[in-house]
This record gives structure tokens, C-alpha cells and sequence, in this order.
């Protein structure tokens, strides 16, 4: 029987999906070769468009609007994407080593 994750990225659902718990379903996931889970996690995020709410689109549409334009006046300075990438991986691994009953 193919995997419950892959039955999901192809788009085939039975019943056994419906009631799978959601561990089972990450546990899944995340055994998942990296290009599967990002194809799985880009289904997933673009599924959620079609419930968002149109006054939340058009607020960040404006925002992204301000910020391009400070960027572009100078008003403001842009960070190279390397170095907030690399900022953000130092961000989530020292959340990862903190245990969970440690971040609430």
C-alpha cells in the first residue's frame, strides 16, 4: 500500500486518510525525501489561498507597496537574503534545542 503522504500529493484520498491523526500524518510527512516535502508543503500552502480573506490579501498587498517603496527611496536598507536566511536557521536551530515546555 503506497504511503498515506504520497496517496495525499497525488491527490487520491480514501477514508483511512480522513481518519488519520495529525502526528501520523507529520511523522509521514517528514520521512519524506526533501523535494516530496516541498512539493507537499506548497500543495498545502496554496490550498490554503482559497480561504483567505480578500481585505488580509489587499492589506499585505499594500504593505509589500510601503516597504518596496522605502527600499527604493532609501529610507530604508535592505538585508541580503543570505544574511537573513542564515540569521533564521540560527533562529530555529537554538528554538529546536530548547525543549518544548521551555518555549511556552
Amino acid at each position: 500500500m503506497p504511503s498515506v503522504v504520497l496517496a495525499l500529493a497525488s491527490g487520491s484520498i480514501d477514508e483511512h486518510v480522513l481518519s488519520m491523526t495529525l502526528r501520523v500524518l507529520e511523522k509521514e510527512a517528514l520521512e519524506l525525501p526533501p523535494r516530496s516535502r516541498v512539493r507537499l508543503a506548497e500543495k498545502i500552502i496554496g490550498s490554503i489561498d482559497d480561504y483567505a480573506d480578500p481585505k488580509l490579501k489587499e492589506d499585505w498587498e499594500s504593505e509589500i507597496e510601503r516597504r518596496v517603496k522605502e527600499i527604493e527611496t532609501g529610507a530604508e536598507k535592505a538585508i541580503p537574503a543570505e544574511q537573513v536566511m542564515r540569521e533564521a536557521r540560527r533562529a530555529l536551530n537554538e528554538t529546536r534545542r530548547v525543549p518544548s515546555a521551555r518555549r511556552k
